[in-house]
């Protein structure tokens, strides 16, 4: 039986997305992790943008997985994730469809784009937030800027050097 998995819809109500697809178990949310499986797009009615869930094959390993939620993007180019669709629902709210790969990385942010975080989608469909500075140390992200390169240290006063080396110091 094919249900409304989630749906994204405008304040005014004109237009959004939605995935349809197999009734989930009781209690769970589409939105609430990474589902394995990819989504078909089905048309657009009615302002909706629409889209089927296929659930990937059980008993293999994924090879996608679906990402839905707020104002989501791709953490740089080459990071394992494409946006499948994204809609600005008004009111400063966003709604966004990913294909993510095992071990893809996308920054998900917060009202207005005030804030965000980066997530990665481990092979077995759980989330980690990795640092920016680990993802960048990885060399998976790519700084906004070169950064300047870290300064040698300051000289050594003649005088200073020679008192310390007196006293036993140096």
């Amino acid at each position: 039986m094919l249900v409304t998995l989630w749906s994204a819809r405008s304040t005014n109500g004109r237009w959004g997305l939605e995935i349809v697809g197999p009734t989930l178990p009781e209690g769970e949310r589409f939105e609430d992790r990474p589902r394995a499986g990819r989504v078909i797009p089905l048309g657009k009615r009615a302002g909706m943008t629409c889209f089927q869930f296929e659930p990937a094959p059980a008993g293999s390993p994924a090879t996608c997985f679906v990402v839905v939620g707020g104002d989501l993007v791709p953490a740089g180019p080459e990071t394992g994730v494409s946006v499948v669709a994204s809609e600005s629902l008004q009111s400063g709210d966003v709604g966004t469809i990913l294909h993510v790969a095992p071990g893809g990385v996308y920054q998900s942010f917060g009202y207005k784009r005030r804030s965000s975080h980066f997530i990665l989608v481990r092979p077995d469909g759980t989330t980690t937030e990795p640092s920016p500075g680990l993802l960048l140390a990885a060399g998976i992200l790519r700084p906004k800027e070169e950064p300047p390169p870290a300064p040698p240290p300051a000289p050594f006063n003649a005088g200073m050097a020679e008192a310390l080396r007196k006293a036993g110091l140096l």
